[in-house]
């Protein structure tokens, strides 16, 4: 297979849950992500997704990763490919384009606890070098 990825894929396993875009009686899949990069990710999931879908997700990234924080991340984009998984007969992987998302932060400091910022992301191409 061809690889045509231009960023960098990070190998990341966290919680992950999908379910199709726009459809609040969709249900949510339980995932856990393999690798993740700002434009798309690899997710093992229980059930498969059909290819070209519109899917929106929810990560919720370690605090390890993140200074303590509890940081999460709801991104909508669509499917690109599915894969019966060999080395789990039980778990379908599932990999996603992202093309869009926004980030969550609650920081655990004391003087800050229980308040929420927000980032909100533009789309990849429309983002300058600092991410803004």
């Amino acid at each position: 297979m061809n690889d045509r990825r231009t960023l960098g894929r990070y190998d990341l396993s966290f919680p992950a849950r999908i379910r199709l875009e726009g459809s609040q009686k969709s249900m949510w899949r339980e995932g856990q992500t393999r690798d993740i990069s700002s434009q798309g990710v690899y997710l093992q999931a229980q059930e498969s997704i059909p290819v070209g879908s519109r899917v929106e997700m929810y990560f919720t990234l370690p605090e390890q990763f993140t200074r303590g924080a509890h940081v999460f991340i709801h991104a909508f984009g669509r499917v690109l490919r599915v894969e019966k998984r060999e080395e789990a007969q039980d778990t379908i992987g599932v990999a996603a384009m992202i093309e869009r998302y926004d980030i969550t932060r609650r920081s655990r400091s004391k003087t800050n606890f229980g308040k929420f910022s927000r980032r909100s992301s533009l789309p990849h191409s429309n983002r300058n070098r600092n991410g803004r």
